[in-house]
């Protein structure tokens, strides 16, 4: 079983902590790097990076062709060495890379056609233009010959549509390792304010054998599994989830249409999951409208449509955010002018998120019937710890109950407390038991919906000095008894 053992550090002096059980600052910070767009956007992912059959271009002649635009952009703009931010594009008359003065000023993208641009202005706004009525084969499959019986530059089957998109990997510099796990925040929200100036069909419909025509502009989260990339699960590769927030989709150009909530399969097998667009303000043409998009509450829906759908459970807790994407896909020719600022990542940490330098823990799931997980003391591997629950507000008012735990957990989790002779665990020995298991209490079975905590107590602190776990969870019981919960957990 790979395990992957996630410790913590943020800055003290960052949030001013002196003394973690006095502290009651909340910590708030940036995670998205230059969201102003300071150092640029760099020549990123394209349909140019394959080359699956006979094509203009060669695999190698490719991989040399993309590395000469980047070098071409930086002698241009010398500050896009340091750019976090990239392009993904699929296309093959507007592909930025083959217009060789760009960026066209430091801050203007344009296709050699000037069909498509992307423009950042020094208040941070950044600006798409496009029309892929323009396109090879009008937007249309852009992996087939024309209608000339010319083959297309850079065909790849596999990412046949326009694409117009920026992304940004993200990562927490606080953290050792530097991903970033929704489950350890408070909050985890990526937020933008989009204006749509204008858009219109400007194509014919597609062929039969194509998809439909429409244009979509999205934000997304690329979220990973922490075992990535091996594959994971039996019906699905879910490994890495494509968590979309569409903002517009329309197929007559004008009409901006609500989504409902639906998971599929991409064309690489990986899970593709789209929120419910009516979770999110309407955009329409001409006006700013503000998105908030909240990582634990995309995630936690991807995973639940998920389990409906393929009848497989994954925790919340074993995925990190891996980059924000967004932009625009577009099959057939439409012609858009959309504007984006705003742009952040913001994270939240009470002061029960900072985990003691001794207790240390995992809240692996709660559901109506019981609160599972593991808890110990790093001074005291053998010795368990009381767990306290809470519901909703962590204060005595909310308090649920108390739990030992004292049950036992596999050998990694003893190693992580520093115990001896972990290979006997699970077992009764007394550096195993650290797991603990938490009847739900009635006064939460109330129709409502609940976020239980579980905090740990430090065996040689003060009396009363409690660290949250990492993770909380959300349950809504009525008087129906919940499944079970689901089998194996975490010790990341």
């Amino acid at each position: 079983m790979k395990i992957e053992l996630k410790i913590i550090f943020f800055l003290v002096l960052s949030f001013g902590f002196t003394n973690l059980a006095s502290a009651q600052t909340v910590g708030t910070f940036e995670i998205l790097s230059d969201p102003l767009f300071t150092y640029g956007v760099q020549n990123g992912w394209a349909n140019t990076y394959r080359a699956p059959y006979s094509s203009y271009l060669d695999q190698s002649s490719r991989d040399t062709y993309n590395s000469a635009c980047r070098a071409s952009w930086i002698s241009r703009n010398h500050l896009l060495n340091n750019s976090k931010w990239r392009f993904v594009e699929i296309a093959e008359n507007t592909y930025f890379c083959d217009r060789g003065d760009n960026p066209v000023s430091p801050n203007v993208y344009s296709s050699v056609d000037g069909s498509k641009t992307f423009t950042i202005y020094s208040d941070g706004r950044a600006r798409w233009q496009i029309d892929t009525n323009q396109e090879w084969r009008n937007g249309c499959d852009l992996s087939k010959f024309d209608a000339g019986g010319n083959p297309p530059k850079y065909p790849d089957p596999n990412t046949n549509w326009p694409h117009f998109i920026i992304d940004q990997d993200i990562k927490n510099s606080a953290i050792f390792d530097g991903k970033v796990w929704p489950s350890d925040y408070d909050s985890l929200i990526y937020t933008t304010s989009v204006k749509l100036n204008s858009t219109q069909k400007t194509g014919a419909e597609c062929s039969a054998d194509s998809w439909i025509n429409h244009e979509l502009y999205y934000m997304a989260y690329v979220i990973h599994h922490k075992d990535y990339p091996n594959a994971i699960g039996h019906n699905l590769n879910i490994n890495t989830i494509y968590a979309l927030v569409p903002i517009f989709y329309s197929n007559d150009g004008s009409q901006n249409t609500n989504g409902s909530e639906f998971i599929i399969s991409d064309q690489y097998g990986n899970v593709t999951y789209f929120a419910p667009s009516s979770d999110y303000p309407f955009l329409t043409v001409g006006n700013w409208t503000t998105y908030s998009i909240d990582a634990k509450k995309m995630l936690n829906g991807a995973l639940a449509t998920f389990a409906e759908t393929y009848q497989e459970t994954f925790y919340s807790a074993d995925f990190y955010i891996s980059e924000i994407l967004q932009g625009w896909e577009i099959w057939g020719g439409y012609k858009s002018d959309i504007e984006a600022a705003n742009f952040s990542l913001g994270a939240t940490k009470s002061q029960y998120s900072f985990l003691s330098p001794d207790v240390t823990g995992y809240f692996d799931i709660a559901t109506c019937d019981v609160a599972l997980g593991w808890a110990g003391d790093k001074d005291n591997p053998n010795a368990p710890v009381n767990v306290k629950f809470y519901y909703d507000s962590i204060d005595d008012s909310h308090y649920l109950g108390v739990a030992s735990a004292n049950q036992p957990r596999e050998k990694e989790v003893c190693q992580l407390l520093g115990g001896q002779n972990c290979d006997a665990c699970p077992s009764n020995q007394p550096q195993c038991l650290h797991a603990f298991s938490f009847p739900t209490p009635q006064i939460v079975k109330d129709g409502g919906q609940h976020t239980i905590y579980a905090l740990g107590e430090n065996l040689d602190d003060t009396p009363g000095h409690e660290v949250q776990l990492t993770n909380s969870f959300q349950i809504n019981c009525g008087d129906a008894t919940s499944p079970s919960a689901p089998s194996g957990v975490s010790v990341r």
